[in-house]
């Protein structure tokens, strides 16, 4: 299968280096993947990046002309990538072995259309930062976080909403959603992103056994500002649907414990 995975850039230029080197070592084979890097920083030069995996990888450098926040970087990234499949995957994500392909074995279970993420965790923690979400009232659910590794689920699961972190669907997709809200920034634009996915009927479906580890809070404050604004903008849509979805799923989740 033919993927571009696309990271965007604004600052950590560390954490990038363990990202990219996480990917030349977990993916077995590079010969129909291509990694889209696009700096939304101006002020900081990774142009060396290419020559730096050129033998590892088919990559590309893409430079903001200023900082536009997450989605518009998203955005134009997925608008120069080649290939018929995506993978949005924020810099400062380190992915496990076999996280691909265990993606990819999800994703042929919806017959590769639709929402596939992997299992986030913090690597700081150890624990689920990322997993499946809900929606309850005027409040986003976040099932999972905070719980051990251990406590995840065995079986692929299907969510209203999941994370962009790292995020698997066709290109085509992404392009009939209208890719993500520039309004947005750096907070809810995945939410609206797969909730889109979730109401045209295709599934958002969690890989159960793909891992990747989560850094976090390498990008400062530049991204982040908007968070409350962000948040009033989502839950002006139409929301109250998925209510009855998130109690079934978290009395699910209770019974566990």
């Amino acid at each position: 299968m033919n993927i571009s995975i696309i990271i965007t850039f604004y600052k950590n230029q560390i954490i990038l280096s363990h990202c990219l080197q996480a990917l030349c070592n977990t993916i077995n084979s590079k010969s129909n993947i291509e990694i889209i890097l696009v700096n939304d920083n101006p002020s900081i030069d990774i142009s060396y990046i290419s020559n730096q995996y050129k033998n590892q990888f088919d990559i590309l450098v893409l430079n903001m002309k200023e900082n536009g926040g997450y989605s518009k970087a998203c955005n134009y990234g997925v608008e120069c990538a080649k290939y018929d499949n995506i993978i949005l995957m924020d810099c400062d994500i380190i992915p496990k072995e076999n996280w691909l392909e265990e993606m990819l074995n999800t994703y042929a279970s919806i017959n590769n259309y639709g929402c596939v993420s992997a299992n986030i965790i913090d690597m700081s923690s150890n624990t689920l930062f990322g997993y499946g979400f809900g929606l309850l009232g005027f409040d986003t659910i976040h099932y999972f976080q905070k719980r051990s590794i251990t406590f995840c689920p065995t079986d692929d699961l299907d969510f209203p909403i999941i994370s962009s972190g790292c995020l698997l669907m066709p290109k085509s997709l992404y392009d009939i959603i209208g890719g993500q809200n520039e309004t947005y920034l750096n907070a809810f634009n995945d939410f609206e992103l797969t909730y889109i996915n979730y109401k045209l009927g295709n599934l958002n479906r969690m890989s159960s056994k793909s891992f990747v580890f989560h850094r976090g809070h390498v990008a400062g404050n530049i991204r982040t500002n908007y968070y409350a604004d962000s948040k009033s903008l989502f839950f002006q849509n139409d929301l109250k649907k998925v209510n009855d979805i998130t109690i079934t799923t978290l009395s699910s989740i209770y019974q566990l414990t």
